[in-house]
C-alpha cells in the first residue's frame, strides 16, 4: 500500500502533536473531530458505496455503528481510526480497522522483550498464549509487536490471546476467530509512546495487517509541544 501525509487533524485541548503516516486510501472516523453533521456525511457515503449491495435497513445500521464507535474512541481521546476497506486484493475483499493513541511509556530497560512491554498496556501476562511478539526500531526508539487471532466463543465472550493447549487441556472451541495486531513505539527514556492496534474480520489476513500496523507505528513521532519539530513534512495529529 502505498503511504501518505494529506492531514491535519484537530483535538480538543491537545497536549502535543503525532506526526502520523497513513495509507493513501485511509478513511479516518476521527477526521471531523466534533462535527457529528460532517462526519455522518462522510460515514453515510462510505457505507453506501462500500456496501451498495447490501440492503439499506443494513447500510443504517453500519452507519450507527460507525458514528458510535467514532464517539467513543474520541472521547477516550485517540487520535486516529482508520478504515482501510479493498473489494480486492491478493488476500481477497479487505476490511481492516486500525486506530491508534497516546499512551504514557514508562523507561525501557535495554532487556525487555516485546511481551513484557505490550502486557502493561493489554492487561494481562502473554506467555502460554497464542501470540506472536517482536521487538524492532522504530522512529521514536524501541518498538514492540503482537500477532493474535482472537477466539469469540458461543455466549459472545472474547479471549484476546487464546491460551496455548495443553496436554491437560484440549484448544477451546471458537464460534468465530478474527485477526489482531499492534505496535508499541516509544522512547527509550520514557514519557508520549504511540500505541497502534488493528483488527480484521479474516483471521488469515492478520499477517498483512500486522505489516501495515508496524509500518504505521515504525514511522511515527509523538512530539510534545515545546519540543523541537524536526518532521513539518508529515500528518500533524494533536492529542488530547
Amino acid at each position: 500500500m502505498n503511504i501518505s501525509t494529506e492531514r491535519t487533524i484537530s483535538r480538543r485541548q491537545p497536549q502535543g502533536e503525532v506526526h502520523l503516516q497513513v495509507p493513501t486510501d485511509w478513511f479516518d472516523l476521527l477526521e471531523d473531530g466534533e462535527n457529528d453533521e460532517a462526519a455522518h456525511e462522510r460515514i453515510s457515503d462510505l457505507a453506501n458505496q462500500v456496501y451498495a449491495h447490501k440492503d439499506e435497513n443494513v447500510r443504517s445500521s453500519i452507519i450507527r455503528t460507525l458514528m458510535a464507535a467514532r464517539r467513543l474512541f474520541l472521547d477516550d481521546g485517540m487520535i486516529s481510526y482508520g478504515l482501510v476497506a479493498l473489494p480486492d486484493s491478493e488476500d481477497g475483499p479487505v476490511t481492516w480497522h486500525i486506530c491508534a493513541g497516546v499512551v504514557e511509556a514508562p523507561r525501557c530497560a535495554s532487556d525487555i522483550n516485546a511481551g513484557e512491554a505490550l502486557a502493561r498496556y493489554f492487561g494481562e501476562q502473554l506467555e502460554d498464549k497464542q501470540v506472536y511478539l517482536e521487538s524492532f526500531p522504530t522512529a521514536m526508539g524501541p518498538g514492540f509487536g503482537l500477532v493474535s487471532q482472537p477466539g469469540i466463543r458461543s455466549n459472545g465472550q472474547v479471549d484476546i490471546f487464546p491460551a496455548l493447549p495443553t496436554t491437560d487441556a484440549p484448544p477451546a472451541q471458537y464460534a468465530a476467530r478474527i485477526g489482531m495486531a499492534a505496535a508499541l513505539s516509544c522512547p527509550a527514556s520514557g514519557g508520549p509512546a504511540l500505541l497502534v492496534v488493528g483488527s480484521c474480520l479474516d483471521p488469515e489476513q492478520v499477517v498483512s495487517m500486522a505489516s501495515l500496523v508496524a509500518v504505521i507505528c515504525g514511522k511515527a513521532t509523538v512530539q510534545p509541544y515545546g519540543a523541537a519539530d524536526e518532521h513539518s513534512d508529515e500528518v500533524v495529529q494533536p492529542w488530547k
